[in-house]
């Protein structure tokens, strides 16, 4: 039977693209109906290995766009604006905008600089949030956004958080999708797992070696389609369904049997109406492990239906754009259906014997139009995610908001130590530090996580606690979805292996490494070691990144795509951190001393309240409202303004807490609330974890109440609860 999609009736209305066979989405798109790959020299690479395989790498936009001259954000930049046109929109408009950006590597490009150079400048632009603020500033769009990181699910994913804004009313035009710049970083990475083929790529072919590392950046335009209607817009298809799930099975390797990506699939075609999809794109990296389970999945999610679907392999051409490939695919595949024709695969030979029931277009284009469209996206960690769009209107899905409670919390911290609900609050406040090796006994098995970069073992830990504060049992726990926000992620992990990549090469990458270190590790480590199989991913590169976390959980729960959320805000502990925001002036006291950077995670359960109740749980408050808001202009000025557009709309219940007792951040978060908000009493630097542990303090009150929280690049995130 079907069911509702709370993304259904939400219209694309503009897309942009940059890829190896093109600055934007038609001539991308042309190359492709003429046979055209794009694979050559990797002549934006910081770096080459000795026998240099070929990469897909964007050509330079002419004339460039803005200043910036970090590469990814000037293609961001260039392509968000093109998004923007493409859909007949300005910012001169007034239309509230948001965006959400996923990205596997990010600002990955700044690291290189800054181990290469040692000028902390280019360490403090590796964040998210900053890279965001460095594209989009003077555009008149907000400079800064959501940035969330599902591996190479990523694109797909943002796509889905950014509907969910938009049927929250958070906004009302949402610009979302992927990108990934080409780096030495990547190809060292993906090269020392031996995932990178010396030839071409060959999807479905019986001697497929591999992939092709390459650049991308795909976004599209989202409304609401009863606003696209009233303004007369072109659409070039509308959201009909979607699935996430986590396979819990390998950090690298994808389920052999292609369960979570089947179950992804099937949420897809049955949020869109139960039809089966008239043409699918492929994730198909052409390693052999990945394009096994694939096909192991069409089979599953479609079985005797699967021969008489078309399939479609752009890797084969594009190469593995990462974060942006989900996104970019749909683009490139919307934007030749506008033309009635279907993208093939590169010219091979697939294995019959291996994918006899697999349709999988070669040769010339045909001239076929197609209503359904499904795009499948798998990445590291297990994370799967499907998208299913329909070039004709889908329909609305209007239900009833259901309520979100929070059923469970606790967490490490710092000078601490680790405890379940609200005696976590009892041993004291976080100090300055990394969270000690005992506060893990007993939380997980050593010998599991003894290799494991430290925020993946604070969110594993944080997770457990919270959930068994939530007396939640196996099968519970595998139905729920895992969101963690980090500010710096595997901070030492991705330090070390970069460092490693420029001392002695890009042949002498460490696989163990590399994996620990993609910015979605946390999310995916709770999933390996937690078992959980609901969507997965980390919301990474800022101060609010938990509280963001927050807000996507709770706008999943309460529109019907998950039951119960786990939410956990981790931060490691590393010397360069400290360095980096000492420089940055982030850590200084008005008295001239200067805060400590601490470490931990914060875990909490959210439910939607009728399940909850259902089973007997314990209600500890109600989410009241979550937002997050960024200013489009640079200054104190607006930072002020923008903060205080949140407290606006808080509920006028409790009190106001802002996330800790000293330090510019401090002053900022008094400064927008004004007289009477209560300080946490951290003195040092918590990062993310910060807000969420303020948070724990207003439900331990009891009275209801709100939390603020500022980033260092300009956003600004709430979240409000009642009591119960």
């Amino acid at each position: 039977m079907s069911r509702p999609n709370p993304i259904a009736s939400i219209a694309i209305t503009g897309a942009a693209a940059t890829c190896a066979l093109g600055t934007d989405r038609h001539s991308a798109t042309r190359a492709i109906l003429a046979g055209a790959t794009g694979f050559g020299p990797g002549h934006a690479l910081e770096s080459r290995p000795a026998a240099d395989p070929g990469v897909g790498e964007a050509p330079e936009p002419d004339p460039p766009v803005g200043a910036t001259t970090d590469r990814a954000e000037r293609h961001i930049r260039r392509v968000v604006l093109d998004a923007l046109a493409d859909a007949g929109r300005s910012v001169e408009d007034g239309t509230r905008i948001a965006l959400v950006l996923g990205t596997t590597l990010g600002g990955v490009r700044h690291l290189g600089a800054g181990l290469r150079t040692g000028v902390l400048d280019h360490h403090a632009r590796l964040n998210n949030a900053s890279v965001n603020r460095h594209a989009l500033e003077g555009t008149g769009l907000p400079a800064g956004g959501i940035s969330v990181s599902a591996a190479c699910a990523s694109g797909v994913t943002a796509i889905v958080g950014g509907a969910l804004l938009l049927r929250n009313h958070d906004a009302d035009l949402v610009i979302a999708g992927g990108y990934d710049p080409i780096s030495e970083f990547s190809l060292g990475g993906f090269s020392s797992l031996r995932l990178v083929a010396p030839e071409r790529p060959m999807p479905f072919e019986a001697d497929r070696e591999g992939m092709k590392v390459a650049e991308g950046y795909g976004f599209v335009v989202l409304e609401r389609d009863a606003d696209a209607r009233e303004r007369g817009a072109r659409v070039l298809g509308w959201l009909a369904g979607s699935g996430e799930r986590s396979d819990g099975y390998h950090l690298t390797q994808p389920m052999p049997d292609g369960s979570g990506a089947a179950e992804a699939m099937r949420s897809a075609i049955e949020g869109g109406g139960g039809h089966d999809p008239e043409w699918i794109i492929a994730h198909a990296t052409s390693t052999p492990a990945n394009d096994g389970a694939e096909h192991a999945a069409y089979r599953a999610a479609l079985g005797d239906r699967l021969p008489g679907i078309p399939v479609t392999a752009l890797k084969s051409r594009l190469g593995h754009t990462l974060g942006a490939a989900g996104a970019l695919e749909l683009v490139l595949g919307l934007t030749a259906l506008e033309q009635d024709r279907l993208l093939t695969t590169a010219e091979g030979d697939t294995d019959q014997e291996a994918f006899p029931d697999l349709a999988l277009l070669r040769g010339a284009p045909p001239e076929r139009s197609s209503d359904r469209l499904a795009v499948l996206s798998l990445g590291f960690g297990g994370a799967d995610a499907c998208l299913r769009v329909n070039r004709t209107p889908t329909g609305t899905t209007d239900t009833e908001p259901v309520p979100v409670a929070i059923t469970g919390f606790g967490g490490l911290l710092s000078g601490v130590g680790a405890a379940e609900g609200p005696a976590l609050l009892d041993a004291g406040a976080p100090v300055p530090g990394e969270v000690a090796t005992e506060a893990f006994e007993g939380l997980d098995d050593p010998r599991a996580t003894r290799r494991l970069a430290q925020v993946s073992r604070l969110s594993r830990a944080a997770g457990r606690l919270a959930l068994g504060h939530a007396g939640l049992d196996a099968d519970a726990i595998s139905d729920s979805d895992a969101l963690v926000g980090s500010f710096h992620g595997a901070a030492g992990y991705s330090l070390d292996c970069y460092r490693e990549l420029i001392e002695e090469g890009l042949d002498a990458g460490n696989p163990l490494l590399f994996a620990e270190s993609v910015p979605n590790i946390a999310s995916a480590q709770v999933s390996l070691g937690l078992g959980i199989r609901g969507a997965t991913m980390t919301v990474i590169g800022s101060r609010i990144a938990a509280l963001e976390a927050l807000h996507l959980a709770t706008l999943r729960i309460r529109f019907g795509l998950a039951r119960r959320v786990l939410v956990i805000g981790a931060d490691e502990h590393h010397p360069l951190i400290t360095e980096v925001m000492t420089h940055a002036g982030l850590l200084g006291r008005r008295d001239g001393s200067l805060q400590g950077v601490g470490s931990g995670a914060i875990g909490l359960v959210l439910e939607a309240e009728p399940a909850a109740v259902a089973r007997g749980a314990t209600v500890h408050a109600r989410i009241a409202r979550t937002g997050l808001d960024w200013p489009a202009r640079p200054g104190l000025r607006e930072r002020l303004r923008s903060g205080r557009r949140l407290l606006t709309e808080r509920p006028e219940r409790g009190p106001l807490r802002i996330t800790s007792g000293s330090g510019p951040i401090t002053r900022l978060e008094r400064a927008i609330a004004g007289g009477g908000a209560t300080a946490s009493p951290i003195d040092c630097e918590l990062q993310s974890p910060a807000a969420l542990l303020a948070l724990v303090e207003t439900i331990r009150e009891g009275r209801g109440g709100a939390v603020l929280a500022a980033d260092h690049a300009g956003g600004h995130a709430l979240a409000a609860i009642d009591p119960c």
